[in-house]
């Protein structure tokens, strides 16, 4: 895979990752909107993030059960993975991809000091609240 993810952190009610997508490749993004049959979203879940096309998997509320970014080389492997490894899961209802058309710009690394985003996640209250600036 071609997107590397060089940095990810956790605090109570955020997560961010950073992808660095090297210019000279081409790739294909793709959000797949994924409903599971009735009380199988964690089932699912766990055999989705087993796949290395995989970038993220994140079990949601509403419509859908799970929002998956993808990463691909071309249409054509997008459309063999999804027929060979993802409809084999017997545990999905439907698949809807969402092919990523344009990037706002190349994805780059962002330069932000860890300090800062240590001061953000130190900057909570006893209950784990972030406290306003």
């Amino acid at each position: 895979m071609f997107v590397s993810e060089i940095k990810e952190f956790h605090a109570s009610a955020f997560s961010k990752t950073i992808y660095i997508i090297p210019s000279n490749e081409l790739i294909m993004l793709t959000y797949l909107l994924i409903r599971t049959k009735h009380g199988k979203n964690r089932i699912a879940h766990d055999k989705l993030k087993k796949h290395n096309e995989f970038l993220e998997v994140h079990e949601v509320f509403g419509r859908y059960d799970l929002v998956c970014l993808v990463e691909t080389d071309d249409l054509k492997t997008l459309k063999t993975f999804i027929q060979n490894k993802i409809w084999i899961i017997e545990d999905l209802e439907s698949v809807e991809p969402l092919i990523i058309s344009t990037l706002d710009e190349p994805a780059k690394a962002v330069e932000e000091p860890i300090d800062e985003v240590t001061d953000i996640i130190e900057e909570t209250d006893e209950d784990g609240q972030f406290l306003p600036p």
